[in-house]
């Protein structure tokens, strides 16, 4: 499965790669949502996205949109939004 990652942190993006890495994925790191977004527009074989919610150059729930707009009826594309937002309003 072809990833893309997207934070702000480098420590993040390294950490998670791994974890995806270790079970045969491949994995494309992003720190900015804008440049994710480009990559995702152009390389059609992207099978999912996961994103931070913390705020980049847009926010993770925009390129979740963005994301599934451009998925649209013939492309699926898995997205998952994380974040390490405790705050209950806010995972909701």
């Amino acid at each position: 499965m072809l990833v893309v990652l997207v934070d702000p942190s480098r420590t993040v993006l390294k950490f998670v790669a791994r974890l995806l890495e270790a079970r045969g994925d491949e994995v494309r790191p992003f720190v900015d949502g804008r440049l994710a977004l480009d990559y995702i527009k152009q390389d059609l074989a992207v099978d999912a996205v996961i994103t931070s919610a913390e705020p980049m150059s847009i926010t993770g729930l925009e390129l979740c949109w963005e994301t599934r707009l451009l998925a649209g009826d013939r492309r699926a594309i898995y997205v998952i939004l994380m974040s390490s937002n405790q705050e209950r309003r806010n995972l909701i």
